[in-house]
C-alpha cells in the first residue's frame, strides 16, 4: 500500500510524493521501484537516498543541480571508502562547478578518505576554489608537507599572498626548499613570501641571485633596509659575484651601519675586493668599534695601499691580530711584520726571530732582545 501511495502520487503530482519523503511516515515500500520512479519524474534527491546499487546512485548522483546539499551529503557518508574517489571523480566529470561541493563532501568525510587522493581529484579539474576550501578545513589537523605545500601552491596561484607569508612565518610543516623553488618559479608578483621564506630558513644568496637575475633591486634594498641588515655579508659578497656594479654595492654598504664585520670582511677579501670596504671601516672605526676583524681588514688594506702612516697604525692600534697581521706582512714588507709582532710583546717571539734571520735584520733582532731582556728568548736565539 506504502508502495502504491507513492507510485500514484508520483506519476500524477510528484510535489505530494515529496511531501510525503519529508514526513518521514513510510518505511516499508519497495524501495527499488520507487527509486526508479523518483528518478523517472526528476526528484533525483529521493532516487539517489532509495537506490542501493551503487551503479545507479553514481547514474542519478550526476544530477547534482537538482539534488540538496543534504542529501548529497548523506549519500557519500554511507558510501564505502573504496567508491569515494570514483564518485567524486564523476561528480567533477560531469559539472566543474561541483567542486564546491565535492570539497564539502570530503571535508565531512575526511577522517575515512585519503586527503591526497581528493586532493588529485579537485587539482586534475583545475578547481582552485574547491581545493583552496578541502585545504583550509585539513591543514589544522596535519603535519603533512605535501599537504601544507599543496595549500601554499593554491593560495599563491589565486593571489592570496599574505596568507603563504603567514604560513611561512607561523609553521615549519613544509619542505621549505620545495616551496622556494616554487616561489621562484612561478615569479610571482609579490616577492614577500620569498624574501621571509629565504631569510627564515639562510637561502640569502639563492634569494640575491633571484631578486638581481629578475632585476629587482628595490626588493634588495627593502631585504636589507627593512627585513634583515645583518645579511648585508651575503647579499653583497652575491652581488659581487653577479658582476654588479662596484658603485651600486658601495651605495648599499654606506646605508647600513650595523651588520656582522667579521663576516663581511671575509666575503668582500675571498673574492679580492676587500679596499672597497675601506670607507664603510674607516666609518666603523671612528665610532671606537673594537672588535679585531675591523682593526685586521683596515691593517690589511693600509698595508697592500702602502700608506706611510701604516706603520704608525701598527705601532699604535691595540686592536689588530699581530700574529695575524705579521704573516700578512712578511712576504710583503719584512720590517711590518717585526713591527706587528714585536706590539704582542713576548707572543709572537718565534715569529720574530724567524722572520728578522730570514730577511737579515739582525740589528731591528738586536735591539729587540736587549728591550725584552728575556734570558730564555736569549738562549733562543744563540743556540748554534
Amino acid at each position: 500500500l506504502q508502495t502504491q501511495l507513492f507510485e500514484i502520487n508520483l506519476m500524477q503530482q510528484p510535489n505530494i510524493a515529496e511531501g510525503i519523503f519529508q514526513l518521514k511516515m513510510f518505511t516499508h515500500f519497495d524501495k527499488e521501484r520507487i527509486a526508479k520512479r523518483c528518478e523517472q519524474v526528476g526528484l533525483y534527491g529521493r532516487a539517489l537516498q532509495n537506490y542501493s546499487g551503487v551503479d545507479d546512485c553514481k547514474r542519478v548522483m550526476l544530477n547534482s543541480h537538482a539534488i540538496s546539499k543534504e542529501i548529497m551529503m548523506e549519500f557519500f557518508a554511507k558510501l564505502p571508502a573504496t567508491d569515494f574517489k570514483a564518485c567524486l571523480n564523476q561528480l567533477m566529470s560531469a559539472n566543474r562547478q561541483n567542486s564546491q561541493l565535492c570539497a564539502e563532501v570530503a571535508v565531512a568525510n575526511v577522517s575515512r578518505v585519503d586527503a591526497k587522493e581528493v586532493i588529485s581529484v579537485l587539482e586534475s579539474f583545475g578547481t582552485n576554489e574547491g581545493l583552496l576550501f578541502f585545504l583550509m578545513n585539513v591543514l589544522p589537523a596535519t603535519q603533512d608537507q605535501d599537504i601544507y605545500f599543496k595549500y601554499l601552491e593554491c593560495c599563491a596561484r589565486m593571489g592570496n599572498f599574505k596568507e603563504v607569508e603567514r604560513v611561512i612565518k607561523e609553521t615549519s610543516n613544509y619542505d621549505a626548499i620545495k616551496v622556494r623553488d616554487f616561489l621562484m618559479e612561478g615569479k610571482f608578483a609579490d616577492p614577500r613570501p620569498l624574501i621571509y621564506l629565504c631569510d627564515l630558513h639562510g637561502y640569502i644568496e639563492d634569494l640575491t641571485r633571484y631578486l638581481y637575475t629578475t632585476k629587482q633591486m628595490k626588493c634588495i634594498e627593502i631585504f636589507l633596509f627593512k627585513v634583515n641588515s645583518g645579511a648585508a655579508p651575503k647579499v653583497l659578497g652575491t652581488l659581487l659575484e653577479l658582476d654588479c656594479d662596484e658603485n651600486y654595492i658601495k651605495q648599499l654598504l654606506l646605508s647600513i651601519r650595523v651588520c656582522p664585520i667579521e663576516e663581511l670582511v671575509s666575503n668582500f677579501e675571498s673574492r679580492g675586493k676587500l679596499r672597497m670596504l675601506t670607507q664603510w671601516l674607516e666609518a666603523r672605526y671612528e665610532e671606537r668599534i673594537q672588535e679585531p676583524a675591523l682593526h685586521n681588514a683596515l691593517a690589511k688594506i693600509y698595508i697592500d695601499s702602502g700608506n706611510k702612516d701604516t706603520s704608525s697604525f701598527l705601532i699604535n692600534n691595540q686592536f689588530y691580530d699581530s700574529h695575524l697581521i705579521g704573516k700578512y706582512c712578511e712576504d710583503k714588507n719584512p720590517d711590518l711584520a717585526f713591527t706587528c709582532y714585536k706590539r704582542a710583546w713576548g707572543k709572537c717571539d718565534k715569529e720574530l726571530i724567524e722572520v728578522t734571520n730570514k730577511n737579515y735584520l739582525y740589528r731591528m733582532q738586536a735591539r729587540y732582545l736587549v728591550e725584552r731582556q728575556s734570558e730564555s728568548l736569549w738562549a733562543d736565539v744563540l743556540r748554534e
